[in-house]
């Protein structure tokens, strides 16, 4: 985060949201740190996902849409939270994958650390856990399973499992309502082949339960 050019005291910031389960979060929050700063107040505003970082400038900057709270800076403090369980919860349901959020000084100057920094990048807290926003949040799911097509295609979802298919025990759809879709598990199989033919279209959530207890997530396309 930081100055843009030809942009008068507002920063930008991306969040991945591809491949969150939002069945599970309860709450949300990001969590930035300041390099300097001075009294102020931000407001936060979303804004369109359209935006390359490399690219942006005072021309082609999204537009401050939908205010989603504020920011109160003491020059004494450095560390500063925004609750966004709400937005979060509206880009995923609205099928997108980016959450864009702007900061505008009302008044005051204040700077950020961006994600380059080591460590004090920003952060976003899901149900009180910590992520970097720099990391990969759900490169633990690829590790183990390999979910194709996606969008799927002819109603069937191949699932193939790279060392775990004897601890799973369930496998399910979970649609942006919260509807739970169960299928078989693997029973020793690699692969699985989901017959998804009686889900509607829409944006569904894989999820993958092991024997002990661990859940994996992947967001699913079904045309």
């Amino acid at each position: 985060m930081g100055q843009i050019d030809g942009i008068e005291n507002q920063s930008f910031l991306k969040i991945d949201l591809k491949d969150l389960d939002f069945t599970r979060i309860e709450n949300a929050k990001l969590r930035l740190t300041a390099s300097t700063a001075d009294f102020a107040t931000l407001s936060a505003h979303i804004t369109t996902a359209d935006w390359k970082e490399s690219e942006i400038n005072g021309i082609n900057a999204p537009q401050l849409d939908e205010q989603i709270g504020t920011i109160s800076i003491n020059k004494g403090a450095t560390t500063y939270t925004l609750d966004i369980t709400t937005a979060i919860k509206e880009v995923i349901a609205n099928d997108n994958d980016f959450l864009s959020i702007a900061l505008k000084s009302e008044n005051g100057s204040v700077s950020f650390f961006s994600k380059e920094n080591a460590t004090d990048q920003p952060v976003l807290i899901l149900n009180e856990e910590e992520t970097n926003l720099g990391t990969d949040q759900f490169a633990q799911s690829e590790e183990f399973f390999l979910v194709y097509p996606n969008p799927v295609k002819n109603n069937i979802l191949k699932i193939h499992s790279k060392n775990l298919s004897e601890n799973l025990t369930k496998i399910s759809m979970v649609s942006l309502s919260g509807q739970s879709f169960p299928f078989p598990s693997f029973s020793g199989r690699e692969e699985q082949q989901l017959d998804l033919s009686r889900l509607s279209s829409g944006t569904y959530f894989l999820v993958i339960e092991s024997s002990d207890n661990q859940k994996f997530n992947k967001k699913i396309i079904v045309p």
